[in-house]
């Protein structure tokens, strides 16, 4: 049984969607499938600007009658001698649902993390009725699946935590059933906590959606179809240079997702790891193509670091204690953890309790709100964090010094470094003017010489 994920690209309008009805087709006449699929491209950042606007008091029709046209306009290219199987009225439901939540928000004002979570759940919502209708016009029967009835999660809303078990057991009761069944189409991205309310697992969670129903229905591989091919040894946009990594680990897959790489959601090799169920990551536009697999350790390891990745908006905040100088790094961790924020790297000054922590741009307000209840705090920003990624690779001293000598040799500035606190990356901090130099030296030097290539 294979687990086919397809993101928003491979989503973008009729024709990619007919391309995906193809695929999975052709899947499907081999051995079991299961599709889970992402909103349309565009979508969820058109329903953030929605949420937002409608937080603000804003009237938001225009946006919700925008987002319709164009599933219907995709309806009406995928529906075969105009028999739409019900899909058009259900689109027309769930726009209505869109259109009460939006406006009940604008009128109060505020459009409350739960509320929101129900309006960005509605791009996969959406979807999921296409994908299936276009299954349909293929000649494969096949059914929309919405997720809040497999994946259970708390009621930390905007990116709740999953129960495995509860979802596990979710998942095989109402997915696990063998035989001439129809292909089921599940929302990614979507839950729903104990009390039945939707919520979300974060911006890419429809990937850790695909390797949840991977994991429980015990898949032989989950494929995560995307845009490029594969994943790639360093950001493309910063490095013309970047190439297809044929093989990675589990462990560096998700040292990369964790340091930036925007293929791959971070939780998702986690369930799936401790199966052994590999991961494709291949391109819905060129299928066929160059690809990555993802799975264990190979016995034999790659002479040097798989990919080079970036965080590129990120802020220093340096946080002096109070008169307890024993509630250093672990106070710092604990209160940022209790708002919900995890620093990208931190170290602490042995001697005055001093402590260091990289975080996104984004989150650093929130961060220094939290820990000045305790601590001073200090803030540097216009940062970006660039890591060096291979397996077992951190365990030593040659990644850090081939790392640091590389950005030497460039001229490139450090203002911090962190080697030794993973056992499969090095990760350093520079001005963010120096990111695409920094980026340069360490594929150039590092990766083109001895890792990707010779993998």
């Amino acid at each position: 049984m294979r687990v086919l994920k397809f993101g928003g690209t491979s989503l973008a309008d009729a024709g990619r969607i007919a391309g995906v009805a193809a695929l999975v087709s052709e899947a499907a006449a081999r051995e079991r499938a299961v599709v889970v699929v992402s909103a349309l491209a565009g979508v969820t950042d058109a329903l953030v600007e929605a949420a937002d606007a409608a937080a603000d008091g804003e009237p938001c029709a225009a946006r919700v009658d925008a987002l319709e046209r164009r599933h219907l306009r995709c309806l009406d290219a995928l529906a075969t001698g105009g028999r739409d199987g019900g899909a058009r009225a259900t689109i027309r439901a769930r726009v209505a649902e869109l259109h009460h939540l939006l406006g009940a928000a604008a009128a109060r004002r505020r459009c409350a993390a739960r509320d929101r979570d129900s309006v960005l759940a509605a791009g996969e919502r959406l979807s999921v009725v296409l994908v299936a209708l276009a299954l349909r016009a293929a000649g494969v029967e096949a059914e929309a699946v919405d997720a809040t009835e497999l994946v259970r999660t708390d009621s930390r809303f905007g990116e709740a935590r999953v129960d495995a078990a509860a979802t596990e057991a979710l998942i095989r009761r109402r997915l696990g059933a063998a035989g001439d069944r129809p292909v089921p189409v599940v929302t990614g991205f979507v839950g729903a906590d104990a009390a039945g309310r939707t919520t979300t697992l974060g911006r890419g969670g429809s990937d850790y959606s695909a390797s949840l129903v991977g994991a429980a229905l015990g898949a032989s591989v989950v494929e995560i179809w995307t845009d490029v091919n594969g994943v790639l040894s360093g950001p493309p946009l910063l490095l013309p240079g970047a190439r297809t990594v044929p093989e990675l680990s589990y462990e560096e897959a998700a040292e990369l997702a964790f340091f930036g790489a925007k293929v791959l959601h971070r939780e998702t090799m986690r369930p799936l790891a401790a199966l052994g169920i590999p991961i494709a990551v291949p391109n819905t536009i060129a299928a066929g193509g160059a690809a990555t697999r993802i799975s264990r350790a190979p016995a034999i390891p790659a002479p040097g670091p798989a990919a080079v990745t970036a965080v590129e908006k990120v802020e220093l905040l340096t946080a002096e204690p109070g008169g307890d100088r024993r509630a250093g790094s672990h106070g710092v961790h604990h209160e940022l953890a209790s708002a919900g924020i995890e620093p990208l790297a931190s170290a602490r000054a042995s001697a005055d309790a001093t402590v260091s922590a990289a975080v996104h741009a984004d989150c650093s307000g929130r961060a220094v709100a939290t820990l000045r209840r305790g601590w001073a705090v200090a803030t540097r920003g216009g940062l970006s964090l660039v890591a060096v990624v291979g397996h077992g690779l951190g365990r030593g001293p040659a990644l850090a010094g081939s790392a640091l000598t590389a950005l030497a040799a460039e001229r490139v500035p450090l203002v911090a470094a962190w080697a030794g606190s993973s056992p499969h990356s090095f990760a350093a901090l520079v001005e963010r003017r120096d990111l695409p130099a920094a980026l340069a030296a360490l594929h150039g030097r590092l990766v083109a010489r001895t890792g990707a290539e010779a993998r």
